[in-house]
């Protein structure tokens, strides 16, 4: 059996075999995006666990709004690199739409990229920052370090990383979890 996480990785172990069990997780939409043909009988060598984050997305989105009076432009920075952070930037995107707000778009492609345009002064005219899930390049944790520096109104899309209770995680492995340091929590 091969057990994956994401969507670039059960594609890629979806590619090397017809035959061995795969069981994939954190798969926002296994159906969309060709994993499987659909939730009652995924039908071939693949199944796994999905969540709704690209369902709940335009809720958070609606309910950042309740919260936020007057919020008109939110940042959304996410991993270009990563299909399913383009796809969940593109709902989005069209939820900000609906709901009269200004996306900014914010699309990184490494972690050094990623630390760079988010820890330096936002646009004084974005009110809110929707972090992404997305792990790897740790933009949870610069939007984390970011916002409560400049105390901008954020909403965390799921769990993120932060490291020794702190707000800032300088140099993560994010392809080898065993890597990971010890001190990372993972917040809700």
């Amino acid at each position: 059996m091969i057990l994956t996480t994401g969507v670039n990785a059960t594609q890629a172990a979806l590619g090397a075999t017809q035959t061995i069990p795969i069981v994939f997780m954190n798969v926002d939409d296994p159906v969309a995006f060709g994993l499987v043909k659909s939730y009652a009988r995924p039908g071939g060598n693949l199944t796994g666990v999905t969540d709704l984050a690209f369902q709940l997305g335009p809720k958070r989105l609606e309910l950042f709004r309740e919260m936020i009076p007057g919020l008109q432009r939110v940042l959304f920075p996410y991993d270009v690199t990563d299909s399913a952070s383009v796809k969940q930037f593109q709902i989005n995107r069209e939820a900000a739409q609906r709901l009269g707000i200004e996306p900014v778009e914010l699309a990184l492609r490494t972690q050094a990229e990623a630390q760079e345009m988010l820890t330096r002064s936002p646009d004084e005219t974005v009110q809110g920052v929707l972090a992404p899930r997305d792990v790897f390049l740790n933009i949870p944790g610069f939007v984390l370090q970011a916002t409560s520096e400049q105390t901008i109104a954020t909403m965390f899309a799921d769990a993120f990383f932060v490291e020794r209770g702190g707000s800032r995680v300088t140099d993560p492995t994010p392809t080898n979890p065993a890597s990971w340091p010890r001190a990372w929590r993972i917040r809700f």
